[in-house]
């Protein structure tokens, strides 16, 4: 995996990790899914695939209930939410990396499928059965190395994390009541985010990834490809360093 790719799974899961941190219910939901569409397409760009959005859809595991679910939670806790919006920061950096270490891990195997050509219209497998091997080899990835690296990062960074949140919220923070948020102030403040107080973290994450053992993805790789049914090209330790593609 080049490092240019690195840094941008890097960027977008610390995004998707600040958006807990967002105490307006239903915005931070919609924030998240605004930045996990944007990496998928993102990754599928750099294998020259414009994915189609049904194909992203099936990626991103849309209709599986999440949203909904997500939303209820939010709805309840609302008040207090907005109340002790420090408290909550403190309480939601955990979630925060377990949120981002899992659209990691997610971008990781998916540009690895796409490296090995072995999603539509390059391979076999759907876009579904991708996402389904995806989870599947992602089971129990919250006590692995990388999950831990995010969260020793994310913990000693908190005043990074609260900075690069304010930012975020400030740009898709309803300017009044009711009023609707559109996609480009959510892209605003992703990007005020991105170019922010997000940069020193994911520089403080790549330092991190060097401690992480190369067993980690190697067994992640296998355990993908096996759910895949195909044959994972020889692991190359190293992210920044370029993979054997076939």
């Amino acid at each position: 995996m080049a490092d240019d790719t690195t840094q941008v799974l890097l960027a977008h899961s610390v995004l998707v990790g600040l958006t807990p941190l967002i105490p307006i219910p239903i915005l931070d939901d919609y924030v998240k899914d605004h930045v996990e569409r944007r990496l998928t397409l993102e990754i599928g760009r750099r294998h020259g695939i414009e994915l189609a959005p049904a194909d992203v859809a099936a990626l991103m595991g849309e209709g599986e209930g999440g949203l909904l679910r997500s939303v209820a939670t939010a709805v309840v806790t609302f008040p207090l939410r907005l109340v002790f919006r420090k408290l909550f920061m403190v309480l939601e950096v955990k979630r925060a990396s377990d949120e981002a270490s899992r659209s990691f891990h997610y971008a990781y195997l998916l540009d690895r499928a796409l490296s090995w050509r072995a999603m539509a219209p390059h391979g076999a497998a759907s876009p579904g059965l991708v996402r389904e091997a995806i989870v599947a080899a992602c089971e129990g990835i919250t006590v692995s190395p990388m999950a831990g690296a995010f969260r020793a990062v994310l913990e000693g960074s908190k005043d990074l994390v609260a900075a690069a949140s304010e930012s975020l919220l400030r740009a898709v923070r309803p300017k009044q009541r009711g009023a609707h948020v559109a996609p480009e102030d959510v892209q605003r403040g992703v990007d005020a985010a991105s170019n922010g107080p997000v940069s020193p973290i994911v520089e403080r994450l790549k330092a991190a990834m060097n401690e992480v053992p190369s067993e980690h993805f190697a067994a992640l790789e296998a355990a993908f490809a096996a759910k895949l049914g195909v044959s994972a090209p020889p692991f190359s330790s190293g992210l920044g360093e370029p993979r054997r593609e076939p």
